[in-house]
């Protein structure tokens, strides 16, 4: 026999057992769809909300053909992370971009080092 695995509903407060962590997750799923939907659909919309708050590397790489001021404010509301991700991501592909697009994406550089948001 497995690990009685224990799980909480983090609203209510409503234990769940089960022996395996798919079997776990299904039932804490079925709870909050008959118990608390009004909670998910609230979740779902706060995460939307976030995401258009949030500029995504497409967007971010169309700022940067169109217009580099759009490309720096969007760089101003960045995370580290992001920053990062969006560095390897530019790092692999720099040979075969256009020049305008290089040089813009080394004036952000150049902002990330200095530390100018």
């Amino acid at each position: 026999m497995g690990k009685m695995i224990v799980a909480r509903c983090s609203i209510c407060g409503e234990v769940f057992r089960s022996r395996t962590r798919p079997a776990s997750i299904r039932k804490i799923g079925e709870h909050w769809r008959k118990r608390h939907p009004e909670s998910l659909s609230r979740r779902i919309k706060a995460g939307k909300r976030v995401a258009e708050n949030n500029p995504s590397v497409q967007e971010f790489v169309t700022a940067l053909q169109e217009a580099p001021r759009k490309a720096i404010r969007i760089y101003s509301k960045w995370t580290d992370y992001q920053y990062k991700t969006v560095k390897s991501f530019m790092d692999a592909f720099k040979p075969v971009l256009p020049p305008e697009i290089i040089a813009s994406w080394e004036l952000i550089e150049h902002f990330h080092d200095e530390g100018i948001r």
